[in-house]
């Protein structure tokens, strides 16, 4: 088989990180094909009079080294050679009927968005989905269509809770692994993206451009959120205007002055101010600085909470606008983070130890 080694390459490249460890990329029907236990990734590509076979992930970074522009492919039972003008590799490979992959159903579509918006607003919510896999449904991400023609997208391990919504006026629940939404992300270059049935029920398959993802749905027991959701809407005393970067920035520099030792992160209101006050928890208090905001704080009140945490939620906040609204109303509150664009962040607080 032959091929232009830079396309070639270009499309394994995306593909590479989604290989099983000493298995390979499945040639098949006109793509290439490379899996793992959570999803599937499935790329166009002519493959001529070929029949399937896998390449090894040795062989492909072989491809990516050669300087040729036409390469040739030649495989056999258990191994596959690459051929250039001034260079031959060979190598060892797996048998194709280790790859089994479902084909979406024809114009079954669930949803389709011609930019990257839903994209960017599933991205999001992802630091919040939790890394414990004795709570599997909470280590994806929830989307869950409602009567008010949006489509919500939910992550949330029982500490931090991160929700983001489009509009969208079909129906779907359904839970999807949160490096699913990265990879997609990574390969749609402003393609839009269509949510497609499979033959499986626990499988769905998400088209962009040329690309295919298939990704194994997580348990559908999600948590109840909507209470969590409606808490945010609700008007309350210290919502603060507040710009992400500059709190940031001090959550960065109190980091520093820690160094390996990680305690709580205080915010102090004074009322009637028009600052805050950052600084650590540790008997030498080791950092403090006042930020200001746009408004003046309501009611005087101290809050404590995890600074790697409150940093993961203000990158997802101000990922676009770096002006927000905090929300900061009681030590035993959470805390509640608000964009424009749509984002909703809740993180729950320390106690504190009077």
């Amino acid at each position: 088989m032959m091929a232009n080694r830079k396309e070639l390459s270009d499309k394994l490249k995306k593909l590479k990180d989604v290989i099983i460890k000493d298995s390979g990329a499945l040639f098949r029907d006109g793509k290439i094909i490379a899996s793992n236990p959570a999803f599937a990734l499935s790329v166009d590509f002519d493959c001529g009079n070929a029949e399937e076979f896998a390449l090894p992930t040795t062989a492909i970074s072989f491809i990516e080294n050669m300087v040729d522009e036409e390469i040739e492919l030649q495989p056999s039972k258990n191994k596959i050679v690459v051929k250039g003008k001034r260079n031959k590799g060979t190598f060892a490979t797996v048998a194709p009927s280790i790859y089994h992959v479902s084909e979406p159903e024809v114009n079954d579509t669930l949803l389709a968005f011609a930019d990257d918006d839903f994209l960017r607003a599933a991205n999001s919510v992802t630091y919040a989905c939790s890394v414990i896999d004795t709570r599997p449904a909470q280590m994806g991400v929830l989307l869950d269509s409602d009567e008010n023609g949006k489509l919500n997208i939910i992550a949330s391990d029982g500490v931090k809770l991160a929700a983001n919504s489009v509009d969208y006026n079909g129906e779907i629940r359904a839970v999807i692994p949160k490096a699913a939404f990265k990879k997609l992300l990574s390969i749609s270059n402003g393609n839009g993206i269509t949510l497609k049935k499979t033959s499986s029920a626990n499988q769905l398959a998400f088209e962009t451009g040329e690309y295919t993802l298939f990704v194994q749905l997580l348990e559908n027991n999600f948590f109840n959120y909507k209470p969590l959701v409606e808490l945010t809407k609700q008007k309350s005393e210290n919502e603060l205007k507040i710009n992400s970067v500059s709190l940031l920035n001090a959550l960065q520099r109190a980091k520093i002055c820690e160094g390996t030792k990680r305690s709580a992160i205080v915010m102090t209101l004074e009322e009637s101010m028009n600052t805050v006050m950052i600084k650590t928890t540790d008997s030498l208090e080791a950092f403090s600085e006042e930020i200001e905001i746009e408004n003046t704080v309501d009611k005087a009140v101290s809050v404590a909470f995890n600074g790697d945490y409150m940093s993961e939620m203000l990158h997802a906040a101000g990922a676009d606008n770096p002006s927000i609204t905090l929300t900061v109303t009681g030590s035993g509150k959470p805390i509640i983070v608000k964009s424009a664009g749509g984002f909703i962040g809740l993180l729950q607080p320390i106690r504190m130890k009077k």
